[in-house]
């Protein structure tokens, strides 16, 4: 089993995860189309955007409840990657020598853990509401976003955006956040494609 975890962390990790710009830039087309149904705005033109379909209210219609994407684990990967959610795991790099168990108490990544069979994601958009007078009269109310992987609520990184008790950021600021690294990954796309 060991050998087995080594060569799917040493594939993802090479094809669509940190460990190569490229799986991280193709993951930014993703991301673009999260802020822009998060903010309710067009897609940032860039990298691995279809603008095609992007902009485009029929193909890609915005201020919708919900949306549901479907993908397979190397896009998924790449997405996560895009996103940020895994770069502290390889700060360090892997091993070229040693085989490396990992554990959650070793802090490495798996894709047993972010992308086993039938691997989901939701993002969340949350308000919380304290007064419904307050909601009544238009008063802006907070919003935030939590992200749940494979029905696991996980930390935001604190390089994206800082995170409350519940491992939720404020809307603008994941916005914010999620920008900065889609500038960087549209960098390393004209850079590497």
């Amino acid at each position: 089993m060991l050998l087995i975890e080594f060569f799917t962390l040493n594939l993802f990790t090479n094809q669509s995860c940190t460990g190569n710009f490229l799986g991280a830039a193709q993951g930014a087309g993703w991301v673009a189309e999260l802020i822009a149904r998060l903010s309710s705005s067009p897609v940032i033109p860039g990298g691995s955007v279809n603008t095609t379909l992007d902009s485009s209210r029929s193909t890609f219609p915005l201020g919708l409840l919900m949306y549901a994407d479907f993908s397979h684990d190397d896009q998924l990967t790449s997405m996560f990657s895009a996103m940020g959610l895994y770069d502290a795991l390889f700060a360090s790099g892997l091993s070229n020598t040693t085989i490396t168990t990992p554990t959650a108490a070793n802090n490495y990544y798996s894709a047993a853990w972010t992308v086993p069979f039938a691997s989901r994601m939701y993002v969340e958009r949350l308000a919380c509401i304290g007064d419904l007078q307050e909601i009544l009269e238009g008063q802006i109310i907070e919003q935030y976003v939590r992200l749940i992987i494979n029905d696991k609520v996980i930390a935001i990184p604190s390089e994206i955006c800082k995170i409350d008790e519940y491992n939720r950021c404020t809307l603008t600021d994941f916005i914010n956040g999620e920008k900065a690294q889609i500038e960087t990954l549209n960098a390393q796309w004209n850079e590497y494609c």
